[in-house]
């Protein structure tokens, strides 16, 4: 396989799958008036980043070319960011 494959791409990951899911885990509690479970869905900001990492981990071992697609694809979730 050849890192064509990959196509162009600003992020690596389904950024707008984890954004969304980011999104309404952050708003929901506000929009219900709850700052206290939007307090504690600010705990879902680590484990998606531990699961970003996992799955990286996992391509880069069991994906042919992902390696290079990784150096040409600078930011993993966020555009300009991170």
């Amino acid at each position: 396989m050849t890192s064509d494959l990959f196509g162009q791409a600003t992020v690596r990951f389904f950024s707008g799958l984890f954004l969304a899911g980011l999104l309404l885990f952050l708003a929901v509690p506000l929009i219900l008036g709850s700052r206290i479970v939007f307090v504690i869905m600010l705990l879902y900001i680590p484990v998606i980043a531990k699961r970003i990492r996992n799955e990286k981990e996992v391509l880069e071992e069991d994906l042919a070319g992902y390696k290079e697609y990784k150096t040409r694809v600078r930011y993993k979730m966020i555009p300009f960011l991170w």
